[in-house]
């Protein structure tokens, strides 16, 4: 039921007026397991975030 959820979302989400992205690593819990999140500098939204620390 998420998924259909933030597909849902997705699927609204115009991102054409982004000019300047942020991007930050913060740990999800102690140890190797890290969260990359990207985000709009204009407006105060998250754009992106996804689990893991490789270029995938």
């Amino acid at each position: 039921m998420i998924d259909h959820h933030v597909r849902q979302a997705r699927a609204r989400e115009r991102l054409a007026g982004v000019r300047a992205i942020g991007v930050d690593e913060t740990a999800r819990k102690r140890g190797q397991t890290y969260v990359p999140v990207f985000y709009d500098l204009d407006e105060p939204r998250l754009l992106f975030a996804t689990p893991g620390r490789d270029k995938a």
